[in-house]
């Protein structure tokens, strides 16, 4: 039940970040998230800011005209338009995965011995 509530709070600050940032901002929230929360593993980081994104575009869809830029964009592709919706979720999952790793990566871990 925390990890949801942190990835839903997560998922939040993605949004606003994004909304004020771009994808840059995500990608910046998502290395600090990294480098951050020790427990907190990168997949669940991009999971959140796909969701946020997701939830972005559907929120975007204020007029239901949504569905039908969709099914023309998918007959452009000849792919499913709900796929073009999958992919932009998919972008902000992998982008703010990478983040979040190379954050981790860059979290000093404690020096053991001597020196």
């Amino acid at each position: 039940m925390r990890r949801l509530a942190l990835v839903l709070s997560c998922g939040v600050g993605f949004a606003a970040v994004t909304w004020l940032g771009g994808w840059w901002g995500a990608l910046v929230m998502a290395g600090i998230l990294g480098a951050m929360l020790q427990s907190f593993a990168p997949g669940l980081v991009g999971l959140a800011a796909g969701l946020a994104w997701l939830g972005m575009i559907l929120q975007a869809d204020r007029h239901g005209s949504l569905g039908r830029l969709l099914e023309r964009l998918g007959g452009v592709f000849g792919i499913p338009g709900w796929t073009i919706v999958a992919l932009a979720a998919g972008v902000a999952f992998l982008t703010c995965w990478s983040g979040a790793r190379v954050g981790s990566l860059l979290r000093r871990e404690p020096r053991t011995g001597n020196r």
